[in-house]
């Protein structure tokens, strides 16, 4: 991956946010990739660090906004529905308020249960808006070092095959 070929159609001064910049001859002894390019340290590095961390954050939040987030507000919506769903049907299930209309509506309820909108308070949405957030950032966490970790137990196991492991 040289800075210069990294992606053809990619404008030369982006290149060193996307590879690393400065090549160096392979070693005459190596202990494990024989056929890999080597690198030394330089300034230009800091635009790769800053690269990753562009790409992660982008990675972030794409994950957060369109998975968790909208997960998290479906579940906890459905249930904070089930359960206003089921007060009401409490407080309305004795035989003498239950009225019948020829239309299927009971008490203001169709016979699946869906007719009327359930409506959330003011603090009901604040509660719910502040465990999305949270159901996200910690979404986020788990499949960032899910895949870190499988990453890692991979590359572990695929050098331990080889007896690179020491």
């Amino acid at each position: 991956m040289n800075a210069n070929n990294v992606l053809p159609w990619v404008p030369s001064y982006l290149n060193p946010f996307l590879s690393l910049s400065y090549p160096t001859e392979t070693p005459p002894k190596t202990d494990s990739f024989h056929d890999s390019q080597y690198f030394r340290t330089g300034w230009l590095d800091v635009c790769t660090i800053v690269g990753l961390i562009a790409a992660m954050a982008v990675l972030r939040d794409l994950a957060r906004l369109c998975i968790f987030e909208p997960f998290a507000h479906w579940k906890l919506a459905k249930t904070l529905r089930a359960k206003k769903l089921a007060a009401s049907n409490r407080g309305s299930s004795s035989p003498s308020k239950t009225k019948s209309v020829s239309n299927g509506v009971v008490n203001g309820h169709q016979a699946n249960g869906d007719a009327h909108e359930i409506t959330f308070t003011a603090v009901e949405r604040r509660r719910m808006h502040r465990s999305v957030l949270r159901f996200a950032e910690q979404g986020w966490a788990l499949l960032c070092y899910s895949f870190q970790c499988g990453f890692g137990l991979v590359s572990l196991l695929s050098f331990s095959r080889l007896g690179r492991v020491d």
